[in-house]
């Protein structure tokens, strides 16, 4: 990723323990020797410097540059280049800057000045890579963001990563002695494949490590909590050994004879203490003062040592924990947290659970004051699923039905949705048999979380994917997802992990091919390529589906497949290859396109191919994504700088004119024809949309130079194209603003100008730009009662939801005053939509009715009538009955439900409802010969009408499903 000349900014996100600053030392270290494998040798001869943000951070130093602070490592410990060398390796670009661990500057304040300080630096030197890495909870990419830096995330170990870690591992600890390496490698391997919980946490290096130690004393423990006690029981079990060689002074003895439960309810109260401080449970630090002071107390209160030899005991305590134990780490001159965040959750859940053993708190305080309170929180899901997984089912049950009621409040997020948090918990129950009850309300609340948010992130994804495979197949909510997968066709794209319900791999093929709703054949392809890839059919049968289906989704997906579990295979190449120049539909030949660049950058074909496609591509969007990628893939040369040139003269799209454009621009700047032809292109292109595009260009590339900027004034203001002047204004507000007091000049405009365009167009940049100034906004709603122009008036009421505009009473009587009184009908129109959209309330829509009733105007009634249709729209009694037909299947598989089906199917005039009744049938009753004889008669009924194409589709499906009926539910 840093060798890409794409993307010389990064940003590395992972858990703790995921390797970042691991892989950041493992960079510079090999940079220095020299042996940096693969693509990565693309980085050869650049000067690694590793700056570490929590000793940057320090208050002598976050107010000074870095390269001050890397003089003074270099002066004071020589750990850092010599500053001169670094100088001239930063202004030549030669140099990889590592800024590591932005997640552990605790206080955000300085988190944010500290990215900032990133962001100058990058400006500064423009030429040098750099990478930032920090753990994922906490991170704010909008900075970083916006400086143009990629965000990339470290994966989770493989199994054959895991599998190699162990051989390594055990071959080193068990030198000359095979048999034991081998017989402890299989029994982590056994741990591993034999529990979920076990298999997530090895994903993780850090505690793969610590799954390794365990191992090699004793077999691991198939739940999670196990797990980690018994990690937890490693770290400070050293203790025992190491006590007795410690020369101890006489004042700090006892800490020898602290026992296991000792140490570990000291630990307890340090994450409770974490938990209740004002970061909460969500930051994993805590000052080197308060873990004393904790520890001290613990042994006044429960070992009765007076105040100050406790004290001298506590520091010890801290000294051990750290340097021998290991389970602390030390973030800062005097910041401390837990080695891994794992460890901090699990003591927080095992003090919550202590307390309740002990009823110090009752079934009330852990499910209100536990469960309620803290579900909507993310940061707090693993403390509550460690809870869960140790107070057994009768709590745990109740503790569920705690989280799910939350999806009927206000505390319900998507963020935090409890259908997924419910969904994991039921993951942690040991029998989960005994709540049945649980199952089956988390089931009914995933779909409707799938309902409601058809794409999620891939954190969400995981773990909705690896929750539903533990639960196992007698889980007594799988049913009814399955069901309801059917009966909605199961193109929800949410939902793709739903079909790893489904065991059987011909099963899965089936729907692949069969499922009439081509979203649902493509999620049954990813299952299969994710899940079943080592099947010796799959690959096939992926492949042919890149070419065979009839949709281009599905074939797009199948390409995206095929790179990225088969890209070792050639054939894999040669189809992509072909199938971006030969499939009869662009949205496949676009995206093959971008798997080509993403998955074989450097091979010569696909370099070809993508300049062959910048001309000769027949649809405009697949020209415009092989010009977007044709630098990446070939580098800058002088082939390329002529085809742009072709292309901003000869293609007959503006979008693709522009983007040639920008792209000579960006790459070839500081030549002067270039410059020269972008002021032409911004005068003589016919379309407005380059001669606009043309404008921003030249104020972005060229902005220094005074001649561009007059130029770039003098074009905003008289091209006859409103977009233009739009365009060039914002422009010039964006780059010149302050210098130019671009301000003054748009109001002057708004008030004098005699161009109706231009004073829209000056409105429209003025508010963009300064919109939350007093002055601005009163003089825009001015405008929209006093200037002359209708289009300017109508442009001021579309614009009265920017920012907080909404909130000030003024703006919405301004509306409801325009949408009266007016004369012109398309201003009143726009007053209706901006009513709609910015407010929206049952008010507004009463005020919008009375005035479809009222005005005089036929346009403006008709136009009411359909704002009030999109904004408050009333279900039809057609989606409402084919709804209940759906809600209906998902609990009921009754012959006297299919004879309801046939019926509706049969009778019904509604064509949704009737179309719903041929998918259930089709679907979850396809053994029925009753129910495949309607299907087959209503194909025959109409066999030229579109509804009988659709009715063939599911009869196909149904007669493709009976075979394997019993293994789809």
């Amino acid at each position: 990723m840093l060798a890409d000349t794409q993307s010389g900014l990064v940003v590395l996100l992972g858990d703790p323990g995921a390797g970042k600053s691991t892989l950041a030392r493992y960079l510079a270290l090999a940079l220095t020797s020299g042996v940096l494998p693969g693509p990565s040798s693309l980085l050869d001869g650049m000067l690694p410097v590793v700056v570490e943000l929590r000793r940057y951070a320090d208050a002598d130093w976050r107010d000074r540059s870095f390269e001050d602070f890397l003089a003074h490592i270099y002066a004071q410990e020589g750990h850092a280049p010599n500053p001169a060398l670094l100088r001239q390796r930063l202004a030549s670009g030669r140099a990889l800057i590592i800024f590591d661990g932005l997640d552990e500057l605790f206080d955000p304040k300085v988190r944010d000045d500290v990215t900032r300080r990133i962001t100058g630096f990058a400006g500064r030197y423009p030429g040098v890579r750099i990478m930032v890495t920090s753990r994922i909870i906490g991170y704010a990419r909008h900075q970083l963001d916006a400086a143009g830096f990629r965000h990339y995330m470290i994966q989770s170990l493989d199994g054959k990563q895991i599998k190699d870690f162990a051989s390594r591992w055990y071959d080193t600890v068990c030198p000359g002695d095979r048999a034991e390496a081998e017989r402890l490698r299989a029994r982590l391997a056994d741990a591993i494949e034999g529990s979920r919980p076990v298999r997530e946490l090895a994903g993780n290096p850090l505690l793969l490590t610590i799954l390794a130690i365990i191992a090699r004393r004793q077999r691991l423990p198939r739940d999670r909590a196990g797990v980690y006690q018994h990690a937890v029981n490693v770290l400070i079990a050293h203790w025992d050994e190491d006590a007795k060689h410690l020369d101890l002074t006489a004042e700090i003895r006892l800490i020898a004879d602290l026992d296991d439960r000792d140490r570990r309810e000291m630990l307890e109260r340090l994450a409770r203490h974490m938990q209740n401080g004002e970061g909460g449970i969500a930051g994993n630090h805590v000052l080197g003062e308060d873990v004393e002071q904790v520890f001290t107390e613990y042994l006044v209160e429960t070992l009765q040592l007076p105040i100050a030899p406790a004290k001298k005991v506590a520091r010890a305590m801290v000294k051990q924990f750290r340097e021998r134990n290991f389970i602390l780490s030390r973030y800062g001159s005097q910041v401390y947290g837990f080695v891994h965040r794992a460890f901090l959750e699990y003591l927080a859940a095992s003090d919550i659970v202590r307390r309740y053993e002990r009823r110090e708190l009752s079934d009330e305080d852990l499910l209100d004051g536990i469960f309620t309170r803290r579900a909507p929180d993310p940061t707090w899901h693993e403390v509550l699923l460690l809870i869960v997984g140790q107070v057994g089912e009768r709590l745990s049950g109740r503790a569920i039905n705690n989280i799910l009621d939350l999806e009927r409040g206000e505390s319900s997020s998507f963020l935090a949705p409890p259908a997924v948090l419910g969904l994991r918990a039921l993951a942690e129950v040991r029998r989960i048999g005994l709540l049945e009850e649980q199952s089956v309300r988390v089931a009914k609340a995933l779909t409707r979380f799938w309902e409601d948010h058809h794409t999620l992130p891939p954190s969400v994804d995981s773990e909705i994917s690896a929750s539903l495979q533990s639960l196992g197949p007698q889980w007594a909510g799988r049913g009814y997802v399955l069901r309801w997968l059917h009966a909605t066709g199961g193109g929800i794209r949410s939902s793709a992990v739903a079909y790893g319900l489904i065991s059987d791999c011909e099963a899965l093929q089936v729907v692949a091919t069969h499922a009439v709703d081509p979203a649902a054949r493509a999620n049954a392809m990813l299952e299969l390529s994710t899940r079943w890839r080592h099947d010796d059919d799959v690959f096939p049968f992926i492949r042919d589906r890149a070419t065979s289906d009839s949709h281009q989704m599905v074939r797009s997906d199948a390409l995206d497949e095929l790179a990225d579990h088969w890209g070792e295979d050639s054939g894999v190449l040669a189809l992509v290859l072909d199938r971006a120049v030969n499939d009869p539909h662009e949205y496949v030949r676009r995206w093959a396109l971008a798997t080509l660049h993403e998955h074989w950058p450097n091979d010569l074909a696909v370099q070809n191919l993508i300049l062959d496609r910048c001309i000769y591509d027949e649809h405009e969007e697949v020209r415009q994504q092989a010009i977007g990628r044709v630098t990446a893939v070939r580098g800058v040369d002088a082939k390329l700088r002529e085809l742009f040139l072709d292309r901003i003269a000869q293609d007959p799209n503006p979008q693709v004119r522009s983007d040639a454009l920008d792209e000579l621009a960006e790459h070839w700047g500081e030549d002067s024809d270039v410059l020269a032809l972008v002021r032409d292109r911004a005068v003589s292109d016919p379309h407005e949309y380059v001669r606009g595009w043309a404008l921003a260009t030249l104020a972005d590339q060229w902005g220094d130079d005074a001649d561009v900027r007059a130029f770039v004034l003098e074009r905003a203001t008289s091209d006859p194209h409103r977009s233009v002047m739009a365009v060039g204004l914002e422009s010039a507000a964006r780059c010149w603003g302050k210098e130019y007091d671009i301000q003054s000049v748009l109001m002057d405009c708004i008030n004098s100008d005699p161009r109706e365009d231009m004073r829209g167009a000056a409105l429209s940049v003025l508010v963009e730009r300064w919109g939350d100034s007093d002055d601005v906004r009163d003089l825009v709603l001015d405008r929209a009662r006093q200037d002359d122009g209708p289009g300017v008036r109508g442009a001021v009421v579309e614009m009265l939801g920017f920012h907080q505009w909404r909130e000030y009473p003024p703006a919405r009587d301004l509306a409801l005053d325009r949408a009266v009184m007016d004369p012109d009908a398309g201003v009143r129109i726009a007053a209706f939509e901006s009513l709609a959209r910015f407010w929206g309330t049952t008010v507004e829509r009463n005020f919008i009715q009375g005035r479809v009733e009222n005005d005089q105007n036929e346009d403006v009634r008709t136009a009411g009538i359909d704002i009030i249709a999109s904004f408050w729209p009333v279900a039809s009694a057609d989606y409402v009955a084919a709804r209940e037909l759906r809600e209906r299947a998902c609990g009921e598989l009754s012959e006297g439900f299919m004879e309801s089906l046939i019926q509706t199917f049969s009778s019904s005039s509604q064509p949704l409802e009737k179309e719903t009744a041929a998918r259930i049938l089709g679907a979850l009753w396809c053994k029925h010969e009753s129910a495949l004889a309607v299907l087959r008669e209503g194909v025959k009924s109409d066999p030229e009408s579109g509804t009988s194409a659709k009715l063939a589709d599911i009869l196909a499906m149904a007669e493709a499903y009976a075979p394997v009926h019993d293994r789809l539910h």
